[in-house]
């Protein structure tokens, strides 16, 4: 899934006032949890992440890989958008969906891929 894709699933989903700036942005915070978190923990991890802005191209395809992509940044915009929103019902209902995506991806990544041996996670 890209920035774009994910952005236009959220606003058909959930229509709204946000900006696709500040879409991005939350995006952005996100994959930079799911590398942190996550990705870097494993052999084959990107050496980094730096993030989205205003520049990245909105066809810039997202960390977390289908089937996984769609519950998981539609659910997190939304319960970005709810809490902004100050919807608080709404809130706890998305923020509920994204935790169960997110739980559900990193189990199947850990699964999937071979972690890195203590030594290795010292990369210089």
């Amino acid at each position: 899934m890209t920035i774009r894709e994910a952005i236009e699933r959220a606003d058909r989903l959930r229509p709204n006032a946000f900006t696709g700036e500040e879409k991005t942005a939350w995006l952005s915070a996100l994959d930079g949890m799911i590398f942190e978190e996550i990705l870097k923990n494993h052999a084959d991890a990107p050496e980094k992440f730096d993030g989205y802005n205003r520049d990245t191209d909105l066809g810039t395809v997202l960390l977390a890989p289908p089937p996984y992509d769609e519950e998981l940044y539609t659910a997190f915009l939304e319960s970005k958008m709810d809490r902004e929103s100050g919807e608080t019902a709404r809130y706890n209902v998305s923020a509920n969906l994204f935790n169960g995506a997110y739980l559900t991806f990193m189990d199947w990544y850990n699964r999937t891929y071979a972690p890195l041996r203590p030594v290795e996670r010292f990369r210089l």
